[in-house]
């Protein structure tokens, strides 16, 4: 859908798309999906993302969102993301149909709308920049620690080697990293992984809330 939005007019394209929260989550950093998100923020499309009531739709019971997408944003929303929390803004049917058990009401749909044109920080409404959504995931590498026999020796090549293949694991020895470091707004989560393996990590900007 992104791919036919128009360029060449004076208001350009706006898309409003329903997802589940798979699109909010899935893949990697450097994978796809991830990238498919970098991609729409990097390019500053991304006006809003609408949370729905649960149970909102006939087949399943899956969380909903509607996204909100334009390449001619209002100079206000320049750089920013909208998230509107609209989980509680339903009236429940009197009789289930199938799984959907809750429909927004009119009065629903104009607070969701209102919400949206006031692009104002409310219970509901919060507003991140771009850079909010961004991280970089490194890999933090630690020794292998492994028992010897006599820790006070100072061991050779050819003896580190040969302890490596045949060598066991210490699990007294203290762990080399098992803490959280506070950086400003970020956090570096490093947890202790296995025995000559890499320990996966990210820096990530945690919005409040």
């Amino acid at each position: 859908m992104l791919s036919k939005m128009k360029t060449d007019t004076p208001l350009g394209s706006h898309i409003a798309e329903v997802h589940n929260g798979s699109s909010l989550f899935t893949g990697d950093a450097g994978q796809g999906e991830s990238n498919i998100r970098r991609w729409i923020i990097e390019n500053d499309w991304l006006e809003a993302i609408i949370a729905l009531p649960l149970n909102m739709f006939y087949n399943t019971g899956i969380a909903t969102y509607i996204w909100l997408l334009s390449n001619h944003k209002a100079e206000h929303r320049t750089g920013k993301v909208q998230l509107i929390d609209a989980t509680q803004w339903y009236q429940p049917l009197r009789k289930n149909l199938g799984k959907k058990n809750c429909e927004l009401t009119p009065d629903d749909i104009a607070r969701i709308v209102q919400n949206y044109e006031a692009f104002e920080e409310t219970e509901q409404s919060k507003i991140f920049p771009n850079e909010a959504f961004g991280y970089t995931k490194v890999t933090v590498e630690r020794p292998l620690r492994l028992k010897s026999i006599d820790p006070d020796h100072a061991y050779t090549p050819k003896e580190i080697k040969a302890l490596k293949e045949t060598g066991e694991r210490d699990e007294t020895a203290p762990p080399v990293i098992r803490k959280v470091h506070p950086v400003g707004s970020h956090r570096l989560v490093v947890n202790d992984g296995e025995a000559n393996t890499p320990i996966a990590s990210r820096w990530k900007q945690f919005a409040p809330g």
